[in-house]
């Protein structure tokens, strides 16, 4: 293509222009617009798209207006290109690379139209050469349109390749074609660019077909909108979870995650060999990784390990005589009173309904008037004065809670303040001169019941001291099996605070992320909080059909979740409205396919103190 024939295509407003008329529903239209834009100067770039903007006149409440951007070269640097480009895409405009084969093949169907060969005409009818690119496919999967061989059975003779019309791809193919990518190769769109914006969290490459295209980053703004994961097994999930901790650490972003499976106490491990399938930047990410990262491994009811304890009751008192802290007050005695009655299994009997007034009461007078932990607090419920509570019997139904929490304590000595006792400070890292990942292994805490007890008592004091130490993006608070702490339709100890904490975290700047292998496993007020979905390979009949449903509901197709490969997910962000396939990488650390045994995780912590 000479220099005149270039610039005459960059300069134009758009390439291509075709409907889809929907004959069964009403002559129904959908239209595309597709403009290639290949420059590299950032100006120009964003001036260009800003012409096909306006000329495609898509919008986020016109669904039926589409914008394709066809390139095939790293986008420029820069704040304002990045949210130009997150724009296009929320108000439905796709970036798409064009393989070099296709780009070819459209090459010589151009020459063939414009030397109308005998018999063009009926051959391209027939044989439908356009229909069965790629580069079509996934438009049409993006636009939710089946295409003719799922709408009919259809399966008609392939197209000849270009290479079977001509013997020699054209020079001006040639020179726009980009080498297509292997499952072993560096991307075209090097996930490098990420690097130099600290602002954004590389997830992974948009997949087009069979073809690695853009990297798709989600902003730090948009972790604090909370991120819901659900795929089954060897679907790649936990590697997910992993490469997303690790790419927030990179951007100095520490997190706090729960690991029930010891797949994450390996987090600080190397691995021993890069893997192959690694890109040049995977491997200078992992060097930044274990150099500015550093993996911290807890274990409580471990003490060989790295023991720590979370008292049951924040110091209530402390924030009763804080003149700036009354609305942290009220927050800290609703979530100290939900956790005892959670402790306790009050439900909503007569009986039980006296003992959470009384202990309601008892808690607002144990923060105006007695400084202390819960042994002090279970000590004035043995004897709870009668200015405490108006209540009829109040005083004998203290006593009666008060037995009950000491035979609570009795079988959870964890409950008990003590030694080993953490600060959330301590868990993020705050004076530490590494970004820090902390690891809280529940391996040691030998019942659900105990792990649930230990998580609500974390997420409250971390809650608490989240609103007295708020940050723009202070971290990560990570369930890797989420199912456990947030079930749909039963209670739990954890549930109420996790969701207060996932409705109201992100004003604090925690980004909370869930993990799951069962899709209707986790309450939906947790999923309706998280604005960023990932959706992988199902397994069961059932979760195939509520996974397809969810990818639909967000406007995807989810057709073939069953059939996904290990690290393909579908995407759903605030800036992609309707989910994407990406291609994910291998985490960072060391993952072979066993998880560490109690011992080793044992050694793990031992390491890290």
């Amino acid at each position: 293509m000479d220099s005149a024939l270039r610039q005459k295509n960059e300069m134009a407003l758009f390439h291509a222009r075709f409907r889809v008329i929907f004959h069964h529903d009403s002559d129904r239209e959908l239209h595309f617009v597709f403009r290639v834009l290949q420059c590299t100067n950032a100006r120009s770039f964003q001036c260009r798209l800003k012409a096909a903007l306006t000329e495609s006149g898509i919008d986020k409440h016109l669904s039926f207006r589409k914008l394709i951007i066809l390139r095939n070269e790293p986008f420029p640097h820069g704040a304002k290109t990045q949210q130009m480009i997150n724009d296009t895409r929320h108000n439905g405009g796709l970036f798409l690379p064009v393989p070099p084969d296709e780009l070819t093949t459209l090459f010589a169907l151009n020459e063939l139209q414009h030397s109308e060969p005998s018999g063009f005409d009926a051959w391209l009818k027939k044989q439908k050469p356009c229909s069965q690119l790629s580069l079509f496919a996934s438009i049409f999967e993006h636009a939710s349109i089946k295409t003719l061989e799922e709408n009919t059975g259809d399966t008609r003779q392939a197209a000849p390749t270009a290479q079977a019309i001509f013997s020699t791809p054209p020079s001006a193919a040639r020179e726009a074609a980009v080498t297509p990518l292997s499952d072993t190769a560096s991307p075209p769109y090097s996930d490098a660019s990420n690097l130099d914006v600290p602002d954004t969290v590389f997830v992974g490459n948009r997949l087009i077909g069979s073809t690695v295209g853009e990297p798709l980053t989600i902003s730090q703004q948009s972790l604090q909108t909370h991120t819901f994961l659900v795929a089954g097994s060897g679907s790649g999930k936990t590697v997910l979870v992993r490469r997303l901790i690790e790419e927030c650490a990179l951007n100095g972003i520490p997190s706090i995650v729960i690991d029930i499976a010891n797949d994450m106490s390996r987090l600080g491990d190397p691995w021993p060999t890069p893997p192959d399938s690694w890109s040049e930047t995977d491997k200078q990410k992992a060097e930044r990784y274990h150099r500015n990262t550093e993996v911290v491994v807890w274990t409580p009811g471990i003490d060989a390990g790295r023991p720590m304890n979370i008292p049951l009751l924040p110091d209530l008192h402390a924030l009763a005589n804080d003149p700036d802290g009354p609305d942290d007050l009220k927050s800290a005695l609703d979530l100290a009173h939900r956790a005892l009655m959670g402790l306790l299994a009050l439900k909503s009997s007569n009986k039980d309904t006296l003992k959470a007034a009384v202990l309601n009461h008892a808690l607002t007078y144990f923060s105006q008037h007695h400084p202390g932990d819960l042994c002090a607090f279970i000590d004035l419920l043995s004897e709870l004065p009668p200015e405490a509570s108006d209540l009829d019997n109040a005083g004998k139904i203290a006593a009666e809670i008060s037995n009950l929490l000491k035979a609570k304590l009795a079988i959870d000595p964890l409950l008990l303040p003590g030694k080993n006792v953490i600060n959330p400070a301590e868990l993020f890292g705050v004076n530490s001169a590494k970004t820090r990942i902390s690891v809280i292994n529940l391996s040691g805490l030998s019942s659900l019941e105990k792990q649930l007890n230990f998580v609500n008592n974390l997420s409250m004091h971390l809650y608490i001291w989240l609103k007295k130490n708020p940050k723009a993006m202070r971290g990560l608070f990570v369930f890797d099996e989420a199912k456990e702490f947030i079930p749909s339709g039963k209670s739990t100890a954890t549930k109420d605070t996790l969701r207060r904490f996932a409705a109201q975290g992100r004003k604090y700047g925690v980004g909370m992320v869930f993990a799951t292998q069962m899709p209707r496993g986790i309450d939906h007020e947790i999923t309706g909080n998280c604005k960023n979905h990932f959706y992988g390979r199902a397994t069961s009949p059932a979760a195939i059909d509520t996974v397809k449903q969810l990818v639909q509901e967000r406007g995807g197709s989810g057709t073939d979740i069953g059939k996904l490969d290990r690290g393909i997910f579908y995407a759903a962000t605030e800036t992609v409205t309707a989910p994407c396939k990406i291609k994910t990488p291998l985490c960072l650390s060391y993952h072979p396919s066993t998880p560490l045994t109690e011992d080793e995780v044992v050694q793990r912590a031992k390491q890290s103190r």
